[in-house]
Protein backbone atom coordinates (compact mmCIF):
# COMPACT_ATOMS: atom_id res chain seq x y z
CA UNK A 1 0.00 0.00 0.00
CA UNK A 2 2.73 2.25 0.78
CA UNK A 3 4.43 1.58 -2.42
CA UNK A 4 1.39 2.33 -4.29
CA UNK A 5 0.96 5.89 -2.62
CA UNK A 6 4.69 6.52 -3.73
CA UNK A 7 3.48 5.94 -6.96
CA UNK A 8 0.44 7.82 -7.15
CA UNK A 9 0.92 10.91 -5.44
CA UNK A 10 3.66 12.04 -7.67
CA UNK A 11 1.30 11.16 -10.84
CA UNK A 12 -1.88 13.33 -8.72
CA UNK A 13 1.11 16.08 -8.32
CA UNK A 14 1.81 16.75 -12.25
CA UNK A 15 -1.76 16.41 -12.94
CA UNK A 16 -2.49 19.37 -10.43
CA UNK A 17 0.09 20.90 -11.88
CA UNK A 18 -1.06 20.66 -15.19
CA UNK A 19 -4.75 21.51 -14.60
CA UNK A 20 -3.70 24.80 -12.70
CA UNK A 21 -1.64 25.81 -16.01
CA UNK A 22 -4.09 25.13 -18.50
CA UNK A 23 -6.34 26.82 -16.23
CA UNK A 24 -4.11 29.70 -16.32
CA UNK A 25 -3.22 29.43 -19.46
CA UNK A 26 -7.52 29.67 -20.41
CA UNK A 27 -7.62 33.02 -17.64
CA UNK A 28 -4.78 34.50 -19.47
CA UNK A 29 -5.43 34.16 -23.42
CA UNK A 30 -6.53 36.99 -25.18
CA UNK A 31 -9.90 36.92 -27.72
CA UNK A 32 -7.35 36.23 -30.73
CA UNK A 33 -5.93 33.15 -29.09
CA UNK A 34 -9.36 31.80 -28.59
CA UNK A 35 -10.20 32.49 -31.77
CA UNK A 36 -7.15 30.69 -33.54
CA UNK A 37 -7.04 27.61 -31.58
CA UNK A 38 -10.70 27.10 -32.13
CA UNK A 39 -12.73 25.81 -34.71
CA UNK A 40 -14.88 27.90 -36.57
CA UNK A 41 -13.61 30.56 -39.28
CA UNK A 42 -13.49 34.10 -37.90
CA UNK A 43 -12.79 37.70 -40.07
CA UNK A 44 -10.76 40.66 -40.48
CA UNK A 45 -11.44 43.39 -42.58
CA UNK A 46 -8.52 44.90 -44.33
CA UNK A 47 -8.59 48.08 -46.19
CA UNK A 48 -5.77 50.41 -47.68
CA UNK A 49 -7.00 53.98 -47.62
CA UNK A 50 -5.25 56.72 -50.03
CA UNK A 51 -3.05 59.15 -47.93
CA UNK A 52 -4.18 62.16 -50.05
CA UNK A 53 -7.97 61.58 -50.87
CA UNK A 54 -9.00 59.10 -48.12
CA UNK A 55 -10.35 57.36 -50.60
CA UNK A 56 -10.35 53.41 -50.07
CA UNK A 57 -7.51 51.82 -52.51
CA UNK A 58 -8.27 48.17 -51.58
CA UNK A 59 -10.59 46.16 -49.51
CA UNK A 60 -10.79 42.70 -48.27
CA UNK A 61 -12.41 40.32 -45.55
CA UNK A 62 -9.32 37.82 -44.39
CA UNK A 63 -10.60 34.75 -43.35
CA UNK A 64 -8.79 32.38 -41.18
CA UNK A 65 -10.25 28.87 -40.82
CA UNK A 66 -7.80 27.44 -37.87
CA UNK A 67 -9.25 23.85 -37.81
CA UNK A 68 -7.84 23.71 -42.04
CA UNK A 69 -5.17 25.95 -41.38
CA UNK A 70 -5.93 28.36 -44.44
CA UNK A 71 -6.35 32.37 -44.98
CA UNK A 72 -8.66 33.18 -47.33
CA UNK A 73 -8.02 36.96 -48.69
CA UNK A 74 -11.72 37.76 -50.33
CA UNK A 75 -11.06 40.87 -52.61
CA UNK A 76 -13.29 43.34 -53.95
CA UNK A 77 -12.84 46.01 -56.41
CA UNK A 78 -13.20 49.27 -55.05
CA UNK A 79 -13.86 50.71 -58.99
CA UNK A 80 -16.77 48.77 -58.76
CA UNK A 81 -20.47 49.57 -56.30
CA UNK A 82 -22.91 47.96 -55.05
CA UNK A 83 -25.91 49.37 -56.66
CA UNK A 84 -25.97 52.06 -59.64
CA UNK A 85 -27.49 54.56 -57.05
CA UNK A 86 -24.49 54.05 -54.32
CA UNK A 87 -21.26 55.03 -56.32
CA UNK A 88 -17.95 53.97 -56.16
CA UNK A 89 -17.17 51.33 -53.37
CA UNK A 90 -13.77 53.35 -52.89
CA UNK A 91 -15.57 56.74 -52.16
CA UNK A 92 -17.67 54.85 -48.86
CA UNK A 93 -16.13 54.75 -45.72
CA UNK A 94 -14.15 51.35 -44.85
CA UNK A 95 -17.23 50.32 -42.60
CA UNK A 96 -19.63 51.19 -44.68
CA UNK A 97 -18.51 49.39 -47.34
CA UNK A 98 -17.90 45.90 -45.13
CA UNK A 99 -20.56 43.86 -46.32
CA UNK A 100 -18.75 40.70 -46.89
CA UNK A 101 -21.03 39.38 -44.34
CA UNK A 102 -23.48 38.81 -46.80
CA UNK A 103 -21.43 36.68 -49.37
CA UNK A 104 -19.28 34.84 -46.30
CA UNK A 105 -21.97 34.61 -43.56
CA UNK A 106 -18.49 35.82 -41.66
CA UNK A 107 -18.85 39.08 -39.56
CA UNK A 108 -15.43 40.79 -39.68
CA UNK A 109 -14.60 40.45 -35.59
CA UNK A 110 -11.60 42.87 -36.11
CA UNK A 111 -10.61 45.32 -38.78
CA UNK A 112 -7.18 46.24 -39.57
CA UNK A 113 -6.78 50.08 -41.75
CA UNK A 114 -4.02 51.89 -43.30
CA UNK A 115 -3.25 54.74 -45.62
CA UNK A 116 -0.96 54.43 -47.96
CA UNK A 117 2.39 56.95 -46.59
CA UNK A 118 1.85 54.13 -43.37
CA UNK A 119 1.58 51.07 -45.64
CA UNK A 120 5.35 52.26 -47.77
CA UNK A 121 6.80 52.69 -44.20
CA UNK A 122 5.88 49.56 -42.95
CA UNK A 123 7.36 48.05 -45.98
CA UNK A 124 10.72 49.48 -45.64
CA UNK A 125 10.70 48.70 -41.99
CA UNK A 126 10.59 44.90 -43.36
CA UNK A 127 13.53 46.23 -46.11
CA UNK A 128 13.36 45.76 -49.91
CA UNK A 129 10.32 43.34 -51.23
CA UNK A 130 12.02 40.81 -53.79
CA UNK A 131 10.14 40.19 -57.26
CA UNK A 132 9.75 39.45 -60.79
CA UNK A 133 7.59 40.43 -63.60
CA UNK A 134 7.83 37.81 -66.20
CA UNK A 135 7.43 40.64 -69.01
CA UNK A 136 7.69 44.36 -68.63
CA UNK A 137 4.81 46.15 -67.02
CA UNK A 138 3.93 49.77 -68.14
CA UNK A 139 1.67 52.19 -66.47
CA UNK A 140 0.54 55.37 -66.62
CA UNK A 141 1.78 58.74 -64.80
CA UNK A 142 4.40 56.48 -62.35
CA UNK A 143 7.54 57.44 -61.13
CA UNK A 144 9.67 53.96 -61.52
CA UNK A 145 10.17 52.01 -64.68
CA UNK A 146 8.89 47.92 -64.50
CA UNK A 147 10.79 46.69 -67.15
CA UNK A 148 10.85 42.56 -67.47
CA UNK A 149 13.03 40.81 -64.84
CA UNK A 150 14.03 40.64 -61.06
CA UNK A 151 13.04 43.82 -58.42
CA UNK A 152 13.35 44.63 -55.16
CA UNK A 153 10.21 47.06 -54.15
CA UNK A 154 11.15 49.44 -51.93
CA UNK A 155 7.87 50.88 -49.86
CA UNK A 156 7.39 53.38 -52.03
CA UNK A 157 7.50 51.26 -55.28
CA UNK A 158 5.76 48.63 -53.83
CA UNK A 159 2.38 50.98 -53.17
CA UNK A 160 3.23 52.59 -56.22
CA UNK A 161 2.55 49.07 -57.88
CA UNK A 162 -0.28 47.73 -56.33
CA UNK A 163 -2.08 50.86 -57.22
CA UNK A 164 -0.93 52.06 -60.59
CA UNK A 165 -3.20 52.45 -63.82
CA UNK A 166 -2.56 50.76 -67.29
CA UNK A 167 -3.63 52.63 -69.73
CA UNK A 168 -7.05 51.33 -71.60
CA UNK A 169 -8.59 52.20 -74.66
CA UNK A 170 -11.99 55.22 -74.69
CA UNK A 171 -14.95 53.06 -72.51
CA UNK A 172 -12.45 50.48 -71.00
CA UNK A 173 -11.26 51.66 -68.35
CA UNK A 174 -12.61 49.31 -65.97
CA UNK A 175 -10.21 46.99 -67.17
CA UNK A 176 -7.46 48.94 -65.67
CA UNK A 177 -9.12 48.21 -62.11
CA UNK A 178 -9.01 44.37 -62.62
CA UNK A 179 -5.53 44.16 -63.31
CA UNK A 180 -4.76 46.48 -60.49
CA UNK A 181 -6.94 44.28 -58.01
CA UNK A 182 -4.37 41.20 -59.16
CA UNK A 183 -1.31 43.07 -58.99
CA UNK A 184 -2.89 43.59 -55.27
CA UNK A 185 -3.34 39.69 -54.91
CA UNK A 186 -0.11 39.14 -55.61
CA UNK A 187 1.88 41.67 -53.90
CA UNK A 188 -0.46 39.89 -50.66
CA UNK A 189 0.72 36.09 -51.92
CA UNK A 190 4.33 37.85 -52.02
CA UNK A 191 4.18 39.31 -48.70
CA UNK A 192 3.01 36.05 -47.15
CA UNK A 193 5.33 33.75 -49.05
CA UNK A 194 8.52 36.41 -47.53
CA UNK A 195 6.53 36.77 -44.06
CA UNK A 196 9.17 34.83 -42.20
CA UNK A 197 12.46 36.97 -43.39
CA UNK A 198 9.84 40.09 -42.95
CA UNK A 199 9.45 38.37 -39.29
CA UNK A 200 13.11 38.39 -38.37
CA UNK A 201 13.91 41.89 -39.43
CA UNK A 202 11.13 43.06 -37.15
CA UNK A 203 12.20 41.18 -33.98
CA UNK A 204 12.41 44.06 -32.02
CA UNK A 205 9.87 44.82 -29.24
CA UNK A 206 9.98 49.37 -30.07
CA UNK A 207 9.91 48.07 -34.08
CA UNK A 208 7.04 45.78 -33.50
CA UNK A 209 5.52 48.75 -31.56
CA UNK A 210 6.15 51.39 -34.19
CA UNK A 211 5.17 49.08 -36.97
CA UNK A 212 1.44 48.25 -34.84
CA UNK A 213 0.96 52.29 -34.70
CA UNK A 214 1.19 52.57 -38.84
CA UNK A 215 -2.42 50.42 -38.48
CA UNK A 216 -5.63 51.61 -37.26
CA UNK A 217 -7.40 48.72 -35.80
CA UNK A 218 -9.74 47.29 -32.62
CA UNK A 219 -7.27 44.90 -32.18
CA UNK A 220 -5.19 45.36 -29.02
CA UNK A 221 -1.96 45.00 -28.60
CA UNK A 222 -1.89 41.45 -27.58
CA UNK A 223 -4.36 40.34 -30.21
CA UNK A 224 -2.40 41.96 -32.97
CA UNK A 225 1.27 39.84 -31.52
CA UNK A 226 -1.48 36.60 -31.30
CA UNK A 227 -2.45 37.14 -34.55
CA UNK A 228 0.73 37.87 -36.14
CA UNK A 229 2.42 35.06 -34.36
CA UNK A 230 -0.01 32.79 -35.89
CA UNK A 231 0.58 34.23 -39.45
CA UNK A 232 3.90 33.87 -39.17
CA UNK A 233 4.90 30.38 -37.03
CA UNK A 234 2.00 28.25 -37.79
CA UNK A 235 3.57 25.52 -39.49
CA UNK A 236 1.91 24.52 -42.72
CA UNK A 237 -0.28 27.41 -42.85
CA UNK A 238 -1.52 27.44 -46.49
CA UNK A 239 -3.17 30.76 -47.94
CA UNK A 240 -5.06 32.13 -51.11
CA UNK A 241 -7.02 34.90 -52.85
CA UNK A 242 -10.36 35.43 -54.04
CA UNK A 243 -12.13 38.58 -56.05
CA UNK A 244 -15.61 39.60 -55.63
CA UNK A 245 -17.68 38.58 -59.43
CA UNK A 246 -18.47 41.98 -60.54
CA UNK A 247 -21.23 42.36 -64.06
CA UNK A 248 -20.51 45.29 -66.40
CA UNK A 249 -23.66 47.68 -66.63
CA UNK A 250 -24.11 50.32 -69.45
CA UNK A 251 -25.39 53.69 -68.49
CA UNK A 252 -25.88 57.24 -70.18
CA UNK A 253 -27.27 57.52 -73.09
CA UNK A 254 -26.37 55.87 -76.76
CA UNK A 255 -24.15 58.37 -77.76
CA UNK A 256 -22.27 58.97 -74.07
CA UNK A 257 -22.63 55.68 -72.83
CA UNK A 258 -20.85 55.01 -69.35
CA UNK A 259 -19.67 51.81 -67.97
CA UNK A 260 -20.08 51.04 -64.29
CA UNK A 261 -19.05 47.75 -62.35
CA UNK A 262 -21.99 46.11 -59.89
CA UNK A 263 -21.36 43.59 -57.21
CA UNK A 264 -22.82 40.24 -58.35
CA UNK A 265 -24.58 39.55 -55.04
CA UNK A 266 -25.75 36.06 -55.45
CA UNK A 267 -22.67 35.44 -57.14
CA UNK A 268 -20.51 36.27 -54.42
CA UNK A 269 -22.03 34.31 -52.11
CA UNK A 270 -21.89 31.15 -54.04
CA UNK A 271 -18.64 31.65 -55.18
CA UNK A 272 -17.18 31.20 -51.53
CA UNK A 273 -19.82 28.51 -50.76
CA UNK A 274 -17.97 26.24 -53.32
CA UNK A 275 -14.36 27.69 -51.88
CA UNK A 276 -15.62 26.27 -47.94
CA UNK A 277 -16.66 23.13 -50.03
CA UNK A 278 -13.01 22.78 -52.23
CA UNK A 279 -11.14 23.92 -48.66
CA UNK A 280 -13.02 20.97 -46.60
CA UNK A 281 -12.76 18.17 -49.43
CA UNK A 282 -8.91 19.70 -49.62
CA UNK A 283 -9.00 20.36 -53.27
CA UNK A 284 -6.59 23.26 -52.34
CA UNK A 285 -3.96 20.58 -51.48
CA UNK A 286 -3.97 18.44 -54.24
CA UNK A 287 -1.33 17.76 -56.42
CA UNK A 288 -3.32 17.51 -59.48
CA UNK A 289 -2.67 21.59 -60.76
CA UNK A 290 -1.85 22.49 -64.27
CA UNK A 291 1.74 24.11 -65.44
CA UNK A 292 2.82 25.66 -68.41
CA UNK A 293 6.44 24.97 -68.99
CA UNK A 294 8.69 28.14 -70.85
CA UNK A 295 12.13 27.20 -71.89
CA UNK A 296 14.06 30.24 -70.88
CA UNK A 297 17.68 28.39 -72.23
CA UNK A 298 19.45 28.15 -75.56
CA UNK A 299 19.17 24.19 -75.34
CA UNK A 300 16.10 23.22 -77.44
CA UNK A 301 13.48 20.78 -76.50
CA UNK A 302 13.97 21.44 -72.46
CA UNK A 303 10.42 22.24 -71.98
CA UNK A 304 9.05 19.15 -73.76
CA UNK A 305 11.73 16.79 -72.06
CA UNK A 306 10.42 18.63 -68.59
CA UNK A 307 6.76 17.86 -69.21
CA UNK A 308 7.28 14.15 -68.68
CA UNK A 309 9.25 14.59 -65.25
CA UNK A 310 6.29 16.99 -63.74
CA UNK A 311 3.41 14.53 -65.00
CA UNK A 312 5.37 11.78 -63.35
CA UNK A 313 4.88 13.26 -60.21
CA UNK A 314 1.20 14.51 -60.02
CA UNK A 315 0.61 18.06 -61.54
CA UNK A 316 -0.74 18.55 -65.84
CA UNK A 317 1.54 20.13 -67.87
CA UNK A 318 -0.93 21.87 -70.22
CA UNK A 319 1.40 23.81 -72.26
CA UNK A 320 4.90 24.33 -73.42
CA UNK A 321 6.64 26.58 -75.00
CA UNK A 322 9.83 29.11 -75.23
CA UNK A 323 10.12 31.99 -72.89
CA UNK A 324 10.48 35.18 -74.39
CA UNK A 325 13.27 36.75 -73.16
CA UNK A 326 15.93 34.13 -73.26
CA UNK A 327 18.92 33.05 -72.14
CA UNK A 328 17.56 33.59 -68.54
CA UNK A 329 19.58 33.25 -65.62
CA UNK A 330 17.56 31.29 -62.89
CA UNK A 331 15.25 28.85 -63.11
CA UNK A 332 11.95 30.38 -61.15
CA UNK A 333 7.95 29.54 -60.37
CA UNK A 334 5.81 32.15 -60.85
CA UNK A 335 2.08 31.11 -59.53
CA UNK A 336 -1.08 32.40 -61.18
CA UNK A 337 -3.64 30.53 -59.35
CA UNK A 338 -3.25 32.43 -55.94
CA UNK A 339 -2.92 29.43 -54.10
CA UNK A 340 0.47 29.42 -52.20
CA UNK A 341 -0.25 25.67 -51.85
CA UNK A 342 0.44 24.62 -55.23
CA UNK A 343 3.86 26.99 -55.51
CA UNK A 344 5.12 25.41 -52.26
CA UNK A 345 4.76 21.75 -53.86
CA UNK A 346 6.01 22.72 -56.87
CA UNK A 347 9.05 23.97 -55.66
CA UNK A 348 9.71 21.09 -53.11
CA UNK A 349 8.64 18.66 -56.50
CA UNK A 350 11.91 20.54 -58.23
CA UNK A 351 14.14 21.19 -55.29
CA UNK A 352 14.08 25.34 -55.73
CA UNK A 353 14.74 27.71 -53.15
CA UNK A 354 11.94 29.99 -52.15
CA UNK A 355 13.49 33.03 -53.74
CA UNK A 356 13.00 31.24 -56.77
CA UNK A 357 9.29 31.70 -56.07
CA UNK A 358 6.74 34.39 -57.20
CA UNK A 359 2.97 35.05 -57.43
CA UNK A 360 1.42 37.29 -60.91
CA UNK A 361 -2.18 36.57 -60.18
CA UNK A 362 -3.55 36.10 -63.98
CA UNK A 363 -6.61 35.29 -64.95
CA UNK A 364 -4.56 32.05 -67.17
CA UNK A 365 -5.91 28.36 -67.63
CA UNK A 366 -2.78 27.39 -65.96
CA UNK A 367 -2.21 27.67 -62.18
CA UNK A 368 1.73 27.27 -62.32
CA UNK A 369 4.42 28.68 -65.16
CA UNK A 370 8.01 27.47 -64.34
CA UNK A 371 10.59 28.95 -66.40
CA UNK A 372 13.79 27.05 -67.04
CA UNK A 373 16.63 29.13 -66.70
CA UNK A 374 20.49 28.50 -67.34
CA UNK A 375 20.97 27.45 -64.02
CA UNK A 376 18.95 24.42 -64.35
CA UNK A 377 20.91 20.50 -63.45
CA UNK A 378 19.84 18.71 -66.93
CA UNK A 379 21.02 15.51 -64.97
CA UNK A 380 18.63 15.61 -62.02
CA UNK A 381 16.07 16.24 -64.10
CA UNK A 382 17.37 13.34 -66.95
CA UNK A 383 16.76 16.20 -69.16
Amino acid sequence: MERLKKFIFPILLVAVFAGAYFIYKIATANHMDRLISGEKPFAVQLALKNSETNHIEHLAQMIIFPREKHILYYFINTDAAFTEEEGKIAELSPNQADRFENYTDIKSSYYIYTDTDSFMRWIDLSGTLPYFLEEPAVFENTGFQYPQGFHKFTGRQFVEFINARQKTDPGKEYLSGVERLYRAESMLLTLFWNRRSIGEKIPQSDLRSFAFSLFETNLNADEMGSLVSYILEKKGINSSVLEIPLELVQKGTYYRPVNVLLVKEKRSKSIFTQFEEDLKSGKFRSDAFSVEVLNGTDINGLARKMQQYIQDRGPLVLDTNNYAFKPHGATLIVDRSGNVFNAEKMSELLDLKSENVFFRRVNLEVDITLIIGQDIDRKKFHI
